[in-house]
């Protein structure tokens, strides 16, 4: 599942950077987490184009540092979350009670 900084596969996700493109694996991610958005940053995101407002966003922690850092943020919606495969979905939330759609 691709979407525009980053791509979910089976067993790696992969994070497009400016400078490089990082593979994490799923053997080396600690937790992922989705932060959800709040009606603050809705309403910065509409009013400050360019900004470093958005939404909602991934939190990444991986058990090695990979790239310069064991944290990385990837910019999402909850819509696009929702969509992503079911082994990502265990990681966020294991015992799932935000009600994911199963995949």
């Amino acid at each position: 599942m691709k979407f525009k900084d980053v791509e979910f596969e089976k067993d790696v996700i992969t994070l497009h950077k400016k400078t490089a493109n990082l593979a994490i694996g799923i053997n080396n991610i600690e937790s992922i987490e989705y932060v959800r958005p709040t009606p603050l940053n809705y309403f910065l995101s509409g009013i400050a184009h360019g900004s470093s407002t958005y939404p909602g966003r991934l939190e990444i922690r991986t058990k090695i540092k990979i790239g310069k850092s064991k944290l990385h943020l990837v910019k999402i919606k909850y819509k696009e979350v929702i969509m992503l495969p079911s082994i990502y979905l265990e990681i966020i939330d294991p015992v799932n009670m935000l009600k994911w759609k199963q995949r």
